[in-house]
């Protein structure tokens, strides 16, 4: 088993990339915001796990511990892949593995598409110990992968052409003085979200 955990790690690692920087915005438990040392953002998607959908149980738990461990802090991100669709990556803060620690703290369950034994090893523990959203009789969980697509519309001022809104009622769109423009998120996606927005979700 170990042989096998090993090998997985291996795997991930030799088609993965680390980018030392710091996270600047938590957008839900499982998405962040990360910027490297060049200043450069990415919305990360926390690879291998789901936390609850805003407003089922233990959400709330799940953000305050996402944005307690992670908000503002140094972090390495390990991406695991990066395209039009989203990026997926793992958060390490002070050492700790953020997707794991979620997990083991039953604030998130194994994505579905993952096969990972280790993570299965994990989940399996916090619902044995019955923990966070493994002591509710029948856990909601999420019914398909959370992340941006790249189909998905934004806006964004063009007197401040660096940041993108998901939202069309934004107060700080609204009070914008140029032309808003309208675009694709697989467009924008290396623009810096609203941070407004993100608190408004």
């Amino acid at each position: 088993m170990r042989y096998l955990v090993l090998l997985l790690t291996i795997s991930i690692a030799a088609n993965s990339q680390n980018l030392k920087g710091k996270i600047v915005e938590i957008v839900d438990a499982d998405i962040v915001v990360f910027q490297d040392k060049d200043n450069i953002r990415k919305t990360i998607k926390l690879y291998g796990i789901d936390c609850p959908e805003k407003g089922l149980p233990y959400s709330e738990n799940a953000l305050e511990f996402t944005q307690r461990k992670c908000d503002g802090k140094d972090a390495i991100a390990q991406i695991i892949s990066d395209d039009n669709k989203q990026t997926l990556g793992i958060i390490y803060v002070n050492g700790i593995n953020i997707n794991e620690a979620l997990l083991i703290k039953g604030l998130a369950w194994k994505s579905k598409n993952n096969d990972s034994e280790h993570l299965t090893r994990l989940e399996e523990n916090a619902k044995n110990a019955r923990i966070n959203i493994w002591s509710i009789e029948y856990p909601i969980e999420p019914k398909e992968p959370k992340y941006e697509t790249s189909e998905r519309k934004v806006y964004i001022c063009s007197l401040h052409p660096t940041i993108y809104h998901r939202s069309e009622v934004c107060r700080d769109l609204y009070n914008c003085k140029g032309e808003i423009l309208r675009m694709h998120f697989g467009v924008a996606r290396q623009k810096a979200p609203c941070i407004l927005c993100a608190k408004t979700r």
